[in-house]
């Protein structure tokens, strides 16, 4: 009996998540890009390429060959560093991220060679390195992971270190992605408990890759609601400046304090203990990143998706009881994947 009984939920385990990889899988909302880049892929096969087209990447939709084909339509967002315009591409919306003069870090810059009348090109020039180095490192991120919790990357042009122009046909470096909205953080409890569940998971399957990836354990540094939005109701990561595979130094030592508590106590670039309870290890705090993740992400949407507000009765003791984990750090990304995972087994079917 308890065989069977394995087996059933075995195969039950299974089919939702079939489900949960269906509603995760690539989206849809570029099929008529990619059947028209297919076409133009064809087309230059069939010796029918625009003399302009000779530098095509099948990995991603744009580049240097086709960039300037992407109409702007209006500007959707900026950083520090970097300036996000809405574009059109034969018809479907896409964002593409740029450096200008208006951003804060160039624009400081400008005004002081302005001030110190030293404004020549060649200085002017030198105010847009340091934001361009920052676009170009989200772009190599981008090329290096793979995971639908980071906003899609559909191409890029690094042609040059012109950074004046709003010209796509002259720009030095630009990159382009899929086109997400804004949403209010709070109206994620509005969602229904299922929909609730499934961007919990999905979310902590970001995390597990995060800890895991080609890189390295990463850390995203600057973890607020801005750096998010929602494409084809997923909710994707779109900035990447600050984010790193460094976890920080120690020293294989503990400043124990009164009644036991342990000190932080910092020597230059290295702390004498670890934060989170993480070990030392090789002097490095060896799984601080994967719990200041999990502390990120808990405090800005588990706390809103986990809320045990409309869900089922005979759940929201087991959340309850994650969300006490949660808050004191006590469980992993992969343990919570786990629990959900049972947790969206047993009540959805």
């Amino acid at each position: 009996m308890l065989s069977e009984r394995y087996e059933e939920n075995e195969k039950q385990r299974e089919l939702i998540m079939g489900r949960i990889q269906s509603i995760l899988s690539e989206e849809t909302a570029f099929k008529t890009i990619f059947s028209r880049e297919t076409e133009a892929s064809n087309a230059t096969k069939e010796g029918k390429m625009n003399k302009n087209d000779n530098i095509l990447k099948p990995k991603y939709l744009f580049n240097c060959s086709n960039i300037h084909r992407i109409r702007l339509i209006r500007k959707i967002g900026h950083g520090v560093s970097k300036q996000t315009f809405q574009g059109e591409y034969n018809g479907v919306p896409v964002a593409i991220k740029m450096v200008t003069r208006h951003q804060s870090e160039v624009k400081s810059c400008l005004d002081q060679l302005r001030s110190t009348n030293d404004n020549t090109p060649e200085k002017r020039s030198k105010c847009y390195v340091f934001s361009t180095m920052k676009l170009m490192k989200e772009i190599l991120l981008l090329e290096q992971l793979d995971h639908p919790g980071f906003i899609r990357l559909l191409g890029y042009c690094i042609r040059s270190e012109e950074s004046e122009t709003s010209d796509l046909s002259e720009r030095g470096v630009a990159s382009v992605f899929e086109l997400g909205e804004r949403f209010h953080l709070n109206n994620l409890q509005l969602l229904s408990w299922q929909d609730r569940l499934r961007h919990a998971i999905a979310l902590v399957e970001f995390l597990i890759y995060l800890e895991h990836s080609p890189l390295g354990s990463l850390r995203v540094r600057d973890f607020k609601d801005g750096h998010f939005l929602m494409v084809d109701s997923n909710i994707k990561m779109i900035d990447l400046d600050d984010v790193d595979n460094l976890e920080p130094s120690c020293l294989p030592f503990l400043d124990s304090g009164s009644a036991g508590v342990t000190k932080l106590v910092v020597f230059g670039n290295y702390v004498r203990s670890c934060e989170f309870g993480v070990k030392c290890q090789r002097g490095l705090c060896v799984g601080f990143n994967a719990k200041q993740n999990l502390k990120h992400m808990n405090d800005l949407f588990l706390k809103r998706l986990l809320f045990p507000a409309n869900l089922p009765e005979k759940m929201v003791s087991a959340v309850s009881e994650i969300n006490v984990y949660l808050d004191d750090l006590d469980i992993s990304a992969q343990e919570l994947h786990t629990v959900l995972i049972d947790i969206f087994t047993e009540f959805l079917v």
